[in-house]
């Protein structure tokens, strides 16, 4: 178990296993299966999409797009994590945050 303090957010990552076990069900073990969910890293500003993924290169993660401007004005990048969950990291130039870091609009 591992536990990160974010700005106004406590993130506990936890075993899928221990999950599993918890809720009373059984893991399905494949990498290779899209779980249907994405979590997403929503950044200030766009050279932040660039260095969250250079860290998580740096760490041995699986980048699974590189950082890249979107066609919408934003940059993003995704990666997967040690239990193949899907993770983008954007930057959006509507989105507003507040003084804790929050994402307020975008």
């Amino acid at each position: 178990m591992q536990f990160f303090k974010t700005v106004g957010v406590l993130l506990s990552l936890y075993s899928v296993e221990k999950l599993a076990n918890d809720s009373g069900l059984e893991v399905q073990h494949s990498k290779n299966v899209f779980k249907g969910v994405t979590f997403a890293i929503n950044v200030d500003k766009p050279e932040q999409v660039d260095l969250t993924i250079e860290q998580v290169e740096n760490v041995g993660g699986k980048v699974l797009s590189k950082p890249d401007d979107a066609f919408w004005g934003g940059r993003t990048a995704s990666f997967a994590d040690p239990e193949n969950n899907i993770w983008e990291v954007a930057f959006n130039p509507d989105s507003t945050f507040d003084e804790r870091g929050a994402m307020l609009t975008i």
